[in-house]
């Protein structure tokens, strides 16, 4: 849990940054040729905006992401240890309550944990990436998809500390490495992705149907609909 080499924490940085630009699109599922338009009087200015653009703001295919991140794990489990970041979470937060007193006697600074110093480069790269592709904004949700969120960050914790280990280290790491653990963690993830779909499903139906209960309850009603009305009324 030492600090290892600076150029381990620059090359990962740098990976995780080019990670970051890889967006899922449904709509593509092989690399498409982008036409590269080279301005005649700016050769060269032309050229580099037009890689500054397929770099960082065009869509990037999702089996490159997946070669990028296999690559990464495989120079990790070389170098030191298989990428995690549950780790280095807890090692956050045993910093916090240390002067609590509710955290281990014994602790490793963040800047000289392994786990934690990764995601830190985590961070920075998906801050960089952003910014590179000007995407960068504070964006505020509603109330109700803010509780959502919490309560899946606290279900997430719990998850990640009973399995020892988040959907990262236990799961792609540890499936990458043919661990039994890795596909006892895809069975839960499976389970608790099909358990959330039809909860998000269900609340995608209720909201179409109480914007057309609002709707119909608009209309004047006439002859034909009376009965339509009172059912939409009774709900």
């Amino acid at each position: 849990a030492g600090l290892p080499n600076p150029r381990v924490y620059l090359g990962v940085l740098v990976a995780i940054t080019m990670i970051n630009r890889i967006e899922v699109d449904e709509r593509k599922t092989a690399l498409e040729p982008i036409q590269v338009d080279i301005c005649e009087e700016e050769t060269l200015l032309g050229y580099m905006q037009n890689c500054y653009r397929i770099l960082f703001r065009e869509r990037w295919p999702t089996w490159l992401g997946g070669i990028l991140l296999g690559f990464v794990n495989v120079m990790m489990f070389a170098y030191a240890r298989p990428w995690g970041t549950a780790d280095g979470m807890r090692n956050w937060g045993d910093w916090l309550l240390r002067p609590l007193g509710l955290s281990p006697g014994e602790l490793f600074s963040p800047l000289l944990y392994t786990t934690s110093v990764l995601n830190m480069g985590l961070l920075s790269g998906s801050f960089i990436a952003a910014l590179l592709a000007t995407e960068f904004a504070i964006r505020l949700s509603p109330a109700r998809e803010l509780l959502k969120g919490l309560v899946g960050g606290v279900l997430m914790g719990i998850g990640a500390n009973l399995s020892m280990g988040c959907n990262i280290g236990g799961f792609f790491s540890a499936l990458s490495a043919l661990s039994l653990s890795g596909l006892g963690m895809a069975v839960g993830l499976t389970i608790g992705a099909y358990l959330a779909m039809r909860y998000q499903l269900w609340g995608v139906n209720y909201a179409v149907l109480k914007l057309y209960v609002v709707v119909e309850l608009a209309r004047p009603p006439d002859s034909a609909g009376k009965d339509n009305l009172r059912t939409l009324q009774s709900m």
